[in-house]
């Protein structure tokens, strides 16, 4: 069972819902959402501004708040609605690194990074 973390859920003015609230005890998967892809770099980075790189690593840690659960994963979900949307600068990005081969191991390489990084254990594309 999988469970889409939503990254606008930490910055709600009502109802704060921090990534350690997540009940993962029936999960086996956690996704946070949703990281973009910088146009120019390729990196993979928050949303949007108001979003903190911080969440990252909060949504990854919650493997060591599982209680119990010791198979879950947590992704981080790449693209969206939003990333997609006509006339943004993301949305001809996914469709730009599959069809070029330095492009896609740059993606790749950047992508190994953030897991890195922050310790999540794949990625998500919703393209």
């Amino acid at each position: 069972m999988i469970a889409y973390y939503e990254a606008w859920s930490a910055r709600r003015s009502c109802h704060e819902f921090p990534p350690s609230a997540i009940p993962v005890g029936a999960l086996t998967h956690v996704n946070f959402a949703f990281a973009y892809v910088e146009p120019k770099s390729f990196k993979v980075t928050t949303m949007d501004g108001q979003t903190p790189a911080s969440l990252f690593q909060a949504t990854a840690d919650i493997k060591s708040l599982k209680s119990g659960n010791s198979k879950l994963q947590v992704f981080v979900a790449i693209g969206g609605w939003t990333f997609s949307d006509n006339g943004t600068d993301t949305q001809p990005l996914l469709g730009e690194i599959a069809a070029d081969a330095g492009k896609r191991q740059t993606f790749a390489d950047n992508v190994v990074n953030l897991m890195t990084k922050y310790g999540f254990d794949g990625i998500d594309i919703d393209w």
